[in-house]
């Protein structure tokens, strides 16, 4: 079990950080611990009261099963916050800035925004954001915010009202000096903010 704890933890961990959509590393690793813990608990319990030496390998086998369920917990729980047509879209928006931009198409800009993984607050991701919401219909030519679109297009497989109360806290966070910090401090919000 210790293994199989230490390859799921850095495997789900990293999955559920970056790869399975912008959940918050510190809520993955709560989760984990807890889903860990019971699976710890329950095939103790199992293998000191039901199985014999000789049985070990079937104790293995439960062990390793747990694993395997743990993951797919992860993966169905943190899998569902875009679909892939907005993961199309916001691909394709990105790659459109970045060459506008003179981005190198190695830079990992796009995954850094879309799952808020290390954003900072710098004059290519302030560009990045004023192109990139631009080009998805978040912002007009004069740099006030679109609430309509966003609700839309958030709102494909997420409770409606749900995005609209989000947005709304984070409408008070659209502030600044040009549309990209506006963008950029509107985002951290939303991610501060959304339950999805």
């Amino acid at each position: 079990m210790f293994r199989c704890h230490l390859n799921l933890t850095n495997f789900l961990c990293k999955m559920c950080a970056s790869y399975l959509y912008h959940s918050p590393y510190s809520k993955c690793i709560a989760l984990y611990r807890q889903y860990i813990i019971i699976i710890l608990y329950r095939t103790n319990i199992f293998d000191q009261f039901f199985l014999g030496h000789h049985l070990k390998h079937f104790s293995n086998m439960i062990k390793l099963l747990s694993c395997l369920l743990l993951a797919l917990i992860f993966s169905t729980a943190y899998s569902t916050t875009y679909t892939k047509s907005q993961v199309r879209e916001i691909f394709a928006a990105g790659k459109e800035c970045m060459r506008s931009l003179n981005i190198p198409m190695t830079s990992d800009i796009i995954e850094r925004v879309l799952y808020n993984r290390d954003v900072v607050k710098d004059e290519e991701t302030l560009k990045y954001f004023d192109c990139g919401c631009k080009k998805l219909g978040w912002v007009d030519n004069e740099g006030n915010v679109l609430m309509s679109p966003m609700v839309e297009f958030f709102s494909r497989n997420v409770p409606r009202k749900a995005v609209e109360e989000v947005l709304e806290k984070c409408k008070t966070f659209f502030d600044g000096a040009n549309v990209g910090e506006k963008m950029f401090n509107f985002h951290q919000c939303f991610f501060e903010q959304k339950k999805f």
